[in-house]
């Protein structure tokens, strides 16, 4: 959602200055632990993945 549209909706809105660096820097990291579940995630952004996590729950006896 836009900025300005958050704002208008939430009066009280307060916006941080983002670290790029040090937020992706945590998105490596949180894609490094999804990619056990499935090595072949789609990332569609530095917080976002589609996995499918069918293969990992058959090998791992959790599919039912």
């Amino acid at each position: 959602m836009p900025g300005f549209v958050g704002k208008k909706l939430c009066p009280d809105l307060v916006f941080i200055k983002p670290n790029y660096k040090l937020y992706k820097e945590f998105s490596e990291k949180f894609k490094h632990v999804v990619e056990e579940y499935d090595p072949e995630l789609e990332s569609t952004g530095l917080d976002e993945v589609a996995i499918d996590v069918t293969d990992y729950l058959r090998e791992h006896g959790l599919e039912s």
